[in-house]
């Protein structure tokens, strides 16, 4: 592992099979990020199947940047402050 990549370890053991419609609210469960900030020339993806997730990275390794991407889809222009 690159430590200057952002490390991304699901929290939440995996919910048994048709549990996850027990579990209230919008839930994640895939992100790809390709041509946005410094995530560039391959597809950057992250696999949470619905689960919390803590995101950790060295100073510089996009932890920010994948946040702005995961927000600019699901904020509603003009609602970000």
């Amino acid at each position: 592992m690159n430590p200057a990549e952002p490390l991304f370890a699901a929290l939440d053991a995996p919910a048994p099979p048709g549990a996850a419609a027990l579990r209230p609210g919008f839930r994640l469960h895939r992100v790809e990020v390709l041509n946005w900030g410094t995530f560039h020339k391959q597809v950057w993806g992250l696999d949470l199947g619905g689960n919390n997730a803590l995101l950790t990275g060295d100073i510089g390794s996009g932890k920010s940047t994948f946040v702005d991407a995961v927000t600019a889809l699901l904020v509603p222009r003009g609602q970000l402050q």
